[in-house]
């Protein structure tokens, strides 16, 4: 940046030096969903799933969550946190509930009799 004074008679400049620095973190929106396993026991989600409009005054630049797997022994409600970085370093973390299901009927198989 060139700052001017300019007289009839005299002028002058000089420059200065502007560091424009982003130190608000992200604003972090999440949402508590409910999850079906699969016929194996087992489901999968992102951080898209539990992303719930987040924003940035510039932009986010990664989403993680601490757990994105569950199976038969995780059937209730789970705390998982979103973690938001931006480009410059802000971090922001929330949490949100998943709650895994299990609707899906066991399936018996019966052996025949060898007997007749």
């Amino acid at each position: 940046m060139t700052l001017r004074q300019l007289t009839r008679v005299h002028s002058a400049s000089a420059t200065a030096t502007v560091t424009v620095q982003d130190n608000i973190a992200p604003t972090l929106v999440t949402k508590n969903i409910i999850v079906q396993l699969d016929p194996t026991g087992k489901v999968s989600i992102t951080s898209a799933d539990i992303n719930n409009g987040s924003t940035d005054n510039c932009s986010i630049a990664t989403y993680s969550l601490g757990k994105t797997s569950f199976e038969c022994s995780n059937v209730g409600d789970n705390t998982v946190t979103l973690t938001a970085a931006d480009a410059s370093g802000n971090i922001t973390v929330a949490t949100a509930t998943v709650t895994v299901q299990d609707k899906t009927a066991p399936t018996v198989l019966v052996q025949t009799s060898l007997f007749t």
